[in-house]
């Protein structure tokens, strides 16, 4: 299946897949739970949004979960989409996770005069 931004008639197929690769260097392309887990602890890990906690923003990459740990998301063309909708659904739920659509979040200035 074609990237949405291909152009019409070009076969993905015949592009080597590296250059779609996001470069790793010596970085791993696999990390434990564990290690996720303590990188979220530290602040490093960042979830794609509150409601989507299986995908991760961590050490300059992407990162997907899976029964023994955390994959990285190594093509190019995904994860620049994964950064813009990340930043399109951290707006409409904010930052915290709550949705505000519906009225003021717990905690807000509307919220201390009732």
């Amino acid at each position: 299946m074609p990237h949405r931004d291909q152009a019409p008639g070009d076969d993905a197929a015949r592009i080597p897949q590296a250059e779609h690769a996001v470069p790793t260097g010596d970085r791993p392309l696999e990390v434990s739970h564990a290690h996720m887990n303590a990188a979220h602890d530290h602040g490093e890990a960042i979830p794609f949004a509150p409601s989507v906690p299986w995908l991760v923003r961590y050490d300059d990459s992407w990162w997907v979960v899976y029964e023994r740990g955390w994959l990285r998301v190594t093509d190019g063309p995904t994860a620049a989409d994964l950064d813009q909708r990340s930043a399109r659904m951290r707006e409409a739920e904010g930052e915290d996770g709550a949705t505000t659509v519906s009225g003021p979040v717990a905690g807000s200035a509307a919220d201390a005069d009732s």
